[in-house]
């Protein structure tokens, strides 16, 4: 081969790695001018605090947060609490504008739990070229009754006066729940599963537990959760019998799925009581429509103070 065509080749590679290193560096400066233009859109939680305990039982507590969206901005902010789907809508500071939202807890304490629970949010912006999303997650501590923990820490760090009559108070009502009866509870449904559109019922009897003998008059207050996480609340009271019933009807567009049922009974005389219940929500063009669909539930004892 003659020096003229090696020096000829020589020349065309330099050319062909000038080239392709051109390229490269143009392509690096657009994607650099790219990321510039696109900004992560970004969410926090501001309550609850990481760590911070939370009474598992108190449904007026209210989640909180903030975000980069505004009003000329189109994102939305939702959460979620131990990864239990599906997420649940906040509510803006002012409409359309997620810059700060806040969330009910409403139907969520059912899914928390004493220890450590997890509550995650994300932020979702509609955005060209892609869809931006980014989540935020705070891990804190569910406990019960905490409010009676802070009230203590309140009274011992008050006058001794205030102290010794606050502990006279709670021993005259430690006295007097030691001589509280204690209740039973069944809970029956008329069917499960109930389909879609159909109604279903829900009668609780309440007796004394160790005579066994119907409670009249009883209290009973409820929580319905439907797959959706709608919930409705609802009250009632036991006739002669000891018998109370609840029946609610699911729309026939409604989401199939687990109704979580949550009934709290008082009575005069009685510690108050807990129990909790499931049903299964299915589209009936999947299943055979004259199965039987009667169950009686084996329930669950759920800690005191759910309603209070």
């Amino acid at each position: 081969m003659s020096s003229d065509s090696m020096s000829s080749q020589f020349v065309t590679l330099i050319l062909i790695i000038l080239t392709i290193s051109y390229f490269s560096l143009y392509a690096n400066s657009l994607y650099d001018v790219h990321a510039q233009l696109v900004k992560m859109p970004t969410v926090k939680i501001t309550s609850p605090t990481v760590g911070e305990q939370v009474d598992i039982l108190d449904n007026k507590t209210i989640f909180r947060g903030i975000s980069s969206d505004n009003l000329t901005s189109n994102c939305q902010v939702t959460v979620i609490l131990n990864n239990i789907k599906p997420y649940q809508p906040t509510k803006p500071g002012s409409p359309s504008d997620y810059s700060s939202w806040t969330v009910d807890q409403g139907a969520y304490y059912i899914n928390m739990k004493e220890g450590q629970n997890k509550l995650t949010s994300k932020i979702s912006c509609l955005a060209s070229p892609t869809n931006l999303t980014k989540w935020y997650s705070v891990n804190f501590t569910g406990v019960v009754d905490s409010g009676a923990s802070n009230n203590n820490q309140s009274v011992q760090s008050g006058q001794n006066e205030t102290a010794a009559k606050t502990n006279q108070t709670e021993n005259m009502v430690l006295s007097a729940k030691e001589q509280m009866r204690q209740l039973s509870i069944r809970v029956q449904a008329d069917k499960n599963p109930v389909f879609l559109g159909d109604p279903q019922t829900f009668t609780l009897t309440v007796s004394d537990a160790v005579s066994h003998i119907p409670v009249s008059n009883a209290e009973i207050k409820g929580i319905v959760t439907l797959p959706s996480g709608k919930s409705k609340e609802f009250s009632l009271a036991t006739n002669v019998n000891g018998q109370g019933s609840y029946t609610f009807k699911t729309g026939e567009v409604a989401e199939p799925g687990k109704t979580n049922l949550i009934f709290r009974v008082t009575s005069s005389g009685y510690d108050p009581l807990d129990v909790r219940s499931t049903s299964e929500i299915k589209d009936n063009s999947s299943t055979n429509p004259f199965e039987e669909r009667i169950n009686l539930f084996n329930i669950p004892l759920l800690p005191k103070g759910i309603f209070s």
